[in-house]
């Protein structure tokens, strides 16, 4: 899930942030297609392909990636930051109140 890390480089163009841009879309829809049956990455239980997703797609927010469209990616950034420990580690960094 290395896809944010082009769009972040200075050295970047411009037409290649917009090609990187292009295949997150496609990668983020086709992770959005497979939530729309389950709960998880993995099936019904939360699993760190979860929590790596949930870091990751924070990165959307300076990479100025609108994740809207990712209805079902969205939900299970809602299910993952709701849980206790992940509450209590985006406090400790300062990321929530």
């Amino acid at each position: 899930m290395g896809w944010f890390c082009s769009i972040f480089h200075l050295w970047t163009s411009d037409p290649a942030k917009t090609v990187y841009r292009e295949r997150l879309a496609v990668r983020l829809a086709h992770i959005d297609g497979h939530l729309a049956t389950s709960a998880y990455m993995l099936g019904e239980h939360f699993s760190l392909a979860d929590a790596y997703l949930f870091v990751v797609s924070n990165w959307s927010r300076a990479a100025k990636f609108d994740l809207s469209p990712y209805r079902h990616v969205l939900g299970l950034r809602k299910r993952v930051g709701a849980r206790p420990a992940v509450q209590a580690t985006l406090r400790s960094e300062g990321l929530a109140s």
